[in-house]
């Protein structure tokens, strides 16, 4: 997989999607195949997840699964549009963020729900991810159901002195020898305070440092930028 891997190994399986009702995922559908990413519903016409998901070519269909907890389940939209972060690069992994916009809009409903976007959210010490990425680190074997694990959020000050040099607008959360983290087909899950507040994008993580130590975007830095490009987006 390389240095920049990303899915939740150990954790725990969610059992409604009630707990985490904003949590989608995306399938790129290319010539060579087809693989997942993590996302998360913004509004009813916007997911938000990372640049990394996003090849250069060979992709001819993406689609959005949101409202439940098994991957044969679901309601599934297409996406219509998305727009990467300009500055995203895929060597340092800085500004990886990204939006999708849905040909058609969601219906809101218990299992289906957007999440909170907060310019400043609380400051807290753990959060939530979720995902629907690999079960184990061997065969990166997919779960077919959702599986939630719990990270310490580290400060960046803390983290720069374990992983050096931090892309800009990122922060950590897990641990350096811990058995609950995400993995491969994780990326651009959604990090979470108090289930509802988004704090973070699941990025990637230095495998040659710590497999449990993760790397995500924090969408509190780039809140500006998704408001702008939600709104572009939406009027497309």
């Amino acid at each position: 997989m390389g240095k920049h891997e990303g899915f939740i190994v150990g954790g725990d399986y969610v059992r409604n999607l009630s707990y985490f009702p904003w949590a989608g995922y995306l399938t790129f559908l290319g010539y060579d195949g087809s693989y997942l990413c993590g996302s998360s519903i913004l509004n009813q016409d916007i997911l938000i997840t990372a640049a990394n998901c996003f090849p250069l070519t060979n992709i001819f269909e993406i689609t959005a699964t949101v409202g439940h907890v098994d991957t044969y389940q679901g309601y599934v939209y297409r996406v219509e549009v998305y727009k990467l972060h300009s500055k995203f690069n895929e060597v340092t992994m800085g500004h990886d963020i990204a939006l999708c916009k849905l040909k058609k809009s969601l219906y809101f409903r218990n299992n289906v729900k957007r999440l909170i976007l907060m310019e400043r959210p609380p400051n807290e010490r753990i959060a939530e991810m979720v995902g629907w990425g690999a079960l184990e680190e061997i065969t990166f074997k997919l779960t077919r159901l959702l599986k939630t694990a719990y990270q310490n959020l580290w400060t960046r000050e803390v983290c720069n002195d374990v992983l050096y040099k931090l892309p800009e607008g990122t922060i950590c959360g897990g641990e350096e020898n811990g058995v609950d983290f995400p993995s491969s087909g994780d990326e651009g899950s959604g990090l979470v305070i108090r289930r509802r507040i988004i704090v973070g994008v699941y990025s990637y993580k230095d495998i040659q440092v710590s497999r449990s130590l993760d790397i995500y975007t924090n969408v509190s830095h780039f809140y500006g930028w998704i408001v702008r490009n939600a709104r572009r987006l939406k009027c497309y």
